[in-house]
């Protein structure tokens, strides 16, 4: 046993990793704790593996393994910060007294400032991303040490200002099928229109919006979108009762593109599309409503080069109460051959009334498929 063990550490870092890399948890784990020389080898595979992504729930058992963890050597290896609502959200300190008129938390609280320094030892932190799992802000029973979605929002806006992490991916996936998601009060404006909360953003490549707003107005909800100015990607998947207007002012590098339930005007949407003409890859459409025809814009799209995936599902007018259909399309143009790629088609009701209210396509030849979609929408 002695031999293989001097045998396994006498192996360059390099095939050592390899070997780690094959290995479940428990089995890496034990290869550890055979020698130190194993140990320290297989560190980096190890770290950059299990330690990529922390998560906290902003409850004071939570923020105490967080603690350990950023005065560790394994901080270096983190990327992703998590903040995850559940029903321990807060659990153990006292948020309900220290509240804003408004009832938004107030930044000055001591565990922020802990929270804070946590972060910045993260120093290669590049994404922030704030879940939850639940369908309302207080489905349960609230306490003086308990937080909200909405106030998870609230503070992960105060530490973008005050930490102006180097981020490259922001992500908020709270749903977006609740009617009473996110409560703007909760909301810290103040923080969104700091320095450096807007230069974190002018940064980031990623943005994913997946939310639902209570009530209006809205404009934080854009201001994230304007301030991104080097976006690559954006998933703007954000349920407002009311017409969306975009300054698409962060458009220009966006290769990827997808928006969600969103009542938008087509004089906007034209716009929007304009901005990225030459760099857009990829569209998705998901329940989209429209003032006006979609024919106009599937007809804009034949200009897009460079465009090499579309998904169009349930779009809609807005004044329509079924979505948009393409009847027209038949079985021919269905298939999935790498060789051949064909729309994909997604039908929807009852057995013989099914509508066509949803296709895919990845593939070369856009334009033709854009026009042969352009002459099959049924409005």
């Amino acid at each position: 046993m002695d031999i293989l063990k001097a045998n396994l550490a006498a192996l360059p870092a390099e095939v050592l990793e390899s070997v780690a890399r094959n290995l479940q948890l428990s089995e890496l784990r034990c290869l550890r704790l055979t020698s130190k020389a194993l140990e320290v080898k297989s560190s980096y595979h190890f770290g950059r593996t299990h330690f990529a992504t922390v998560t906290t729930n902003m409850s004071f058992a939570s923020i105490q393994k967080l603690e350990s963890l950023s005065k560790s050597t394994w901080a270096v290896h983190i990327k992703v910060f998590r903040l995850d609502w559940d029903e321990e959200a807060g659990h153990g300190l006292i948020w309900g007294r220290e509240r804003k008129p408004s009832k938004a938390i107030l930044s000055s609280l001591p565990v922020m400032q802990q929270v804070r320094d946590i972060i910045l030892r993260f120093i290669n932190c590049r994404s922030i991303c704030i879940t939850t799992p639940y369908e309302h802000d207080h489905m349960f029973c609230p306490r003086v040490d308990m937080l909200g979605c909405s106030d998870l929002l609230g503070l992960c806006f105060i530490l973008v200002a005050e930490t102006g992490l180097a981020l490259e991916t922001f992500r908020l996936e709270m749903g977006s099928n609740s009617k009473d998601r996110v409560k703007n009060g909760l909301i810290h404006m103040e923080q969104i229109e700091r320095p450096t909360f807007r230069k974190t953003f002018s940064e980031l490549k990623e943005l994913s919006l997946r939310l639902s707003v209570d009530d209006t107005p809205c404009d934080w909800v854009w201001k994230l979108v304007s301030e991104a100015v080097q976006l690559r990607k954006l998933d703007f998947d954000v349920t407002i009762f009311e017409p969306f207007y975009f300054e698409p002012l962060s458009l220009s590098h966006v290769r990827e593109l997808s928006f969600s339930y969103m009542k938008i005007s087509e004089a906007n949407l034209t716009t929007l599309l304009q901005r990225c003409r030459h760099c857009l890859r990829s569209l998705k459409l998901f329940g989209t409503r429209l003032d006006q025809s979609w024919r106009g814009i599937l007809r804009f799209l034949q200009n897009f080069h460079d465009l090499e995936r579309i998904s169009f599902h349930f779009l809609r007018v807005y004044r329509g109460t079924l979505p948009c259909a393409f009847n027209s399309l038949g079985d021919s143009v269905v298939g999935s051959s790498p060789s051949n790629p064909k729309l994909q088609l997604r039908r929807k009701g009852p057995s013989g009334r099914q509508r066509i209210v949803g296709v895919d396509y990845s593939g070369p030849s856009m334009r033709r498929v854009l026009e042969m979609l352009e002459n099959a929408i049924d409005l």
